[in-house]
């Protein structure tokens, strides 16, 4: 009997326990329940954050993933998270985040979400967005790197947006470092030492830009080589180790590269700086007689300025010692004269011992970068040889393989005399060159506005100081190219006492008064025939020479006259064919246009019957002696 009633008694206890535990569990339910009609019913308030993509807040949600997300114009998506699952169904998240969609303005906006059943009420959030960081431009100061990152202090962390700068029409990215950007100056390529407007910009997933600050900026001055080891076509005669190159301001970066030329070939180098001096280093000497290029690349100086250019110098090694200039020409040299032989470089051998002169006996002397050769006593064409044997050393231990010579020649002219002066003192020069008994003579700048006839034989004298030689030897030359200097030094047809000089011989139809392309000139032809010291010098010089030939130079029209005495008609007409100049020999009166007398050529006819023959050059000052060369030499070997 008692077992049977303690198990009724056990059974009622448990079936009151149940009944215990399933009113606690619907009481728990219950409040539950209360909790998130309370939790749903109130507006949530949610500061935004710019330090993250997203902002979360607390929050329970019944079957989160019911919820749909706001409209896509409400500029926010939303996520929850921190979720409660059975199996593989969410009943409940405690979290949910907001996620800015587009570019946001300060103010607040109020967001609702509801599930799809519509079971349960709607969650508002309201979301407060603050003022976006601030860039703060103003905390710039001093010149900035054009190569550097250009960093800007924030007001606070940016998470959200992405920022550029502008600058000279290009745009740069700029990286978020904490409270900071750091924005990409390089790759605006901006010039050293110069004023630039730069904008900062700050934009959301790649929409439209909004212009957050702005400022004008000084970029750094370029860095400035001050001395330099090696430069643009220099020549290194020394066996270097190293070179040095010193900078305005301390260096910390560079490139360098260092190129044989010959067969582009890098050269071994190793680089080192040390505040403002970089030191490039030579692994073994430089090959002689090479071309080579340095460069300076990207060399970057401490305060982040940069080489305003890369620095290129092209320079090559010198062989042994050369000549580097001899200080006379190839001929006109003196009858007594020291020549000068400069080289390149000093050197240590003994120099006088190479050098030997053949042609004239001279003395030979030497210093360490210098040779003269001295000589008297030379006849005129003489030819001089100046040779350096192989062998000479520098005092870098160079040695020149190569022997040097050099030819020149004295001056071929046999003498200078003046033959008169000018109304103003000027002297009257006669050039002679060669040693012949029959002369040809050469005359010019008779008239002083006429001066290319004074410059063609001034050329044929300098021609002549080097080539008389070529002189038959039954021949002489004698050259007058200034017969009127005073014109030619006022620009003046007539001479000082403004007569035309070549108005004023006694030919047989001289006048006092003569006829111009102007009209009559009284006294134009002298106040008597010779009257003029420069005509008188040239009739005496004329009579003294009795020449077989004379051929004088006037200007302009490219013609051809003759006196018509002798021969002097075939050799004027021989002459213009040379050249291709007109005749005009017995129509020069008619070609000119007015009447001459007491013309030069006339007078020389009539008195000694020597034939001459007048050229007018093609203008009043050209240079014609190149295209006269082979005509002038065909009149000496009449």
């Amino acid at each position: 009997m008692f077992p049977q009633k303690q198990t009724t008694t056990t059974s009622a206890q448990k079936l009151a326990k149940h009944h215990i535990y399933r009113n606690i569990l619907w009481g728990m339910l219950f409040v539950f329940l209360i909790l998130c009609m309370v939790t749903y019913l109130s507006k949530k308030t949610v500061q935004l954050s710019y330090s993250s993509h997203e902002t979360c807040t607390k929050q329970i949600l019944f079957l989160p993933e019911s919820y749909k997300s706001p409209a896509a114009d409400k500029g926010f998506a939303i996520r929850h998270t921190d979720l409660f699952k059975v199996s593989d169904t969410t009943l409940f998240s405690f979290k949910t985040c907001f996620r800015p969609t587009k570019l946001l303005k300060p103010g607040s906006a109020e967001l609702s979400i509801a599930p799809d059943s519509g079971l349960l009420a709607s969650k508002t959030f309201k979301i407060d967005v603050p003022e976006p960081p601030k860039a703060s431009v103003q905390l710039l100061s001093g010149p900035v790197s054009t190569i550097r990152p250009l960093q800007i202090k924030l007001s606070d962390t940016d998470g959200l947006n992405d920022y550029l700068i502008h600058a000279d029409q290009k745009i740069s990215k700029c990286v978020k470092i904490d409270s900071a950007i750091s924005c990409d100056m390089k790759s605006l390529n901006l010039a050293q030492d110069k004023d630039y407007p730069i904008k900062i910009t700050r934009s959301f997933n790649g929409g439209e830009p909004e212009t957050v600050a702005t400022k004008t900026v000084h970029t750094l001055q370029a860095t400035n080589i001050v001395q330099a080891a090696i430069v643009n076509q220099q020549v290194i005669y020394d066996s270097p180790t190293s070179f040095n190159f010193k900078f305005d301001r301390p260096i910390e970066d560079q490139k360098v590269s260092l190129t044989k030329t010959d067969d582009n070939t890098t050269v071994a180098i190793t680089n080192t700086t040390k505040g403002d001096t970089l030191k490039i280093t030579l692994a073994k000497p430089l090959d002689r007689e090479a071309n080579f290029e340095l460069r300076l690349d990207d060399v970057i100086a401490v305060d982040g300025s940069t080489l305003g250019q890369p620095y290129v110098a092209r320079f090559k090694t010198s062989g042994g010692p050369t000549v580097s200039n001899v200080s006379v020409g190839s001929y006109g040299l003196p009858l007594a004269q020291t020549i000068t032989i400069d080289l390149d470089q000093p050197v240590s051998s003994n120099v006088t011992k190479l050098v030997s002169v053949s042609g004239v006996a001279a003395s030979i002397s030497a210093t360490k970068q210098q040779i003269k050769v001295s000589y008297t006593g030379a006849m005129p064409c003489t030819v001089i040889n100046i040779s350096i044997a192989a062998g000479l050393k520098s005092v870098y231990g160079t040695v020149q393989n190569r022997p040097w010579s050099f030819q020149t020649r004295t001056t071929c002219r046999r003498t200078t005399k003046v033959i008169g002066s000018s109304v103003r003192g000027r002297p009257i020069y006669a050039y002679y060159y060669g040693t012949g008994a029959t002369t040809v003579l050469f005359t010019g700048g008779i008239h002083g506005n006429e001066r290319s006839g004074s410059y063609i034989m001034k050329d044929w004298v300098n021609y002549l100081d080097g080539n008389a030689y070529k002189i038959p030897a039954n021949k002489q030359i004698v050259v007058v190219p200034e017969i009127n200097p005073d014109g030619l030094a006022s620009y003046t047809r007539n001479n000082a006492h403004n007569v035309n000089l070549d108005r004023n011989f006694p030919a047989a139809n001289w006048k006092a008064n003569i006829d111009t392309s102007s009209g009559i000139l009284v006294g134009g032809g002298g106040s008597s025939a010779l009257s003029e010291p420069e005509a008188k010098a040239l009739a005496d010089l004329t009579t003294s020479l009795r020449p077989r030939l004379e051929v004088s130079f006037h200007a302009q029209g490219s013609l051809i006259g003759a006196n018509q005495f002798g021969d002097s008609s075939v050799i004027g007409n021989l002459y213009g064919s040379l050249v291709g100049y007109r005749s005009m020999i017995g129509q020069a009166e008619q070609t000119m246009g007015y009447s001459i007398t007491g013309e030069y050529e006339d007078w020389m006819g009539e008195k000694y019957s020597t034939p001459a023959i007048l050229i007018e050059l093609p203008t009043l000052s050209g240079r014609y002696f190149t295209a006269h060369q082979q005509a002038l030499w065909r009149m000496v070997n009449i």
